[in-house]
């Protein structure tokens, strides 16, 4: 089961690639993490979608995509958690 990972999860990849997300201009825009600037201003809502040249689904998935203001976000320092931190909190896990 082990060895058939790798291939499974390579075919999903290659199905995305035709995706408009994965075409430009918003592949150099979201980033490869999707975590660039303009990702954040589509999380926002303030990123101008109106006149780029992308797929009008696209568009409107990523209008769909502001944050709800019932979200909230972690602060930056939360976003990295230490081995220690990491370890500590499986211990506390009841299994």
């Amino acid at each position: 089961m082990a060895a058939g990972l790798p291939s499974e999860f390579e075919s999903w990849f290659i199905e995305a690639l035709d995706t408009p997300p994965m075409q430009e201009p918003l592949r150099s825009l979201l980033g490869p993490q999707g975590d660039s600037p303009f990702a954040q201003q589509v999380l926002a809502g303030t990123a101008s979608l109106q006149n780029m040249d992308i797929d009008g689904y696209a568009r409107k998935l990523l209008c769909a995509m502001k944050r709800p203001t019932t979200a909230t976000t972690l602060p930056q320092s939360r976003l990295h958690i230490s081995s220690q931190e990491n370890s500590t909190a499986w211990k506390k896990q009841k299994l």
